[in-house]
């Protein structure tokens, strides 16, 4: 059947024919081919565009490039340039905070030093109650990063006391007339270390030392052999 043209029919018209001839031959002759012929316009229309396309490109290669008008500016476009004026927060690289002071935070924080002792008790008495291995080994570190800790402080506040000591014994010396010397802190410190280390060798056993030496020893091995240079072989 023909194509039937129904471009100066009504609405009414139309409706009228398709019940006439039914849905599927007024398909074929009315709507497939009034949808091709739309489908071959569209088609044609965008290659005639895309030949115009190709020949202002052809003949504008080298002119600068057009920027579109349509194209939407970023919402914060910054058109002068200022400066960073972000003020530092970290108290680490603030000059007006001050250096850190050990005698200040350990002064402050003393409080520190009571819940890890708290702490300390109740994992002894869980890890009376524990099966767990790996549970149980990281139970045990902690208990000795908290006894670490204990020393530590422990440690500063005797470099503190017998630094303390030192200066008063160097103003009396001045109030005679001598003159005083202070010592760096790094001497005390290390001074200080000396003392604990020998108070805690005279309390060893003969066993106990030997022990300690054989293992200073083998220390001393490792880092001695690990400070040779490699042998290469040579075919």
């Amino acid at each position: 059947m023909e194509e039937i043209d129904t471009s100066e029919m009504t609405m009414g018209e139309i409706l009228e024919l398709r019940k006439k001839m039914g849905s599927k031959q007024f398909a074929k002759s009315v709507t497939h081919p009034k949808v091709a012929k739309l489908k071959g316009k569209e088609i044609r229309q965008t290659k005639e565009k895309e030949t115009v396309s190709k020949r202002s490109y052809q003949l504008e290669k080298n002119a600068p490039e057009e920027v579109s008008s349509k194209k939407k500016p970023p919402k914060l476009r910054q058109v002068v340039e200022v400066p960073n004026t972000k003020k530092i927060t970290d108290p680490r690289f603030n000059p007006e905070i001050g250096e850190f002071s050990h005698a200040a935070f350990d002064k402050r924080f003393d409080f520190i030093a009571d819940i890890e002792a708290r702490e300390k008790n109740i994992l002894k008495k869980k890890l009376k109650k524990v099966k767990n291995a790996e549970l149980k080994q990281n139970m045990h570190n902690l208990v000795n990063r908290i006894d670490q800790k204990a020393i530590t402080r422990k440690n500063r506040q005797g470099i503190r006391e017998r630094e303390a000591a030192w200066k008063k014994e160097e103003r009396e010396k001045q109030k005679d007339g001598k003159t005083a010397f202070y010592r760096k802190r790094g001497e005390i410190a290390k001074e200080f270390q000396q003392d604990i280390i020998e108070k805690a060798t005279s309390k060893m056993s003969e066993h106990q030392l030997a022990k300690k030496d054989a293992a200073r020893e083998k220390k001393q091995a490792r880092k001695d052999k690990s400070s040779l240079p490699v042998r290469r072989n040579v075919f």
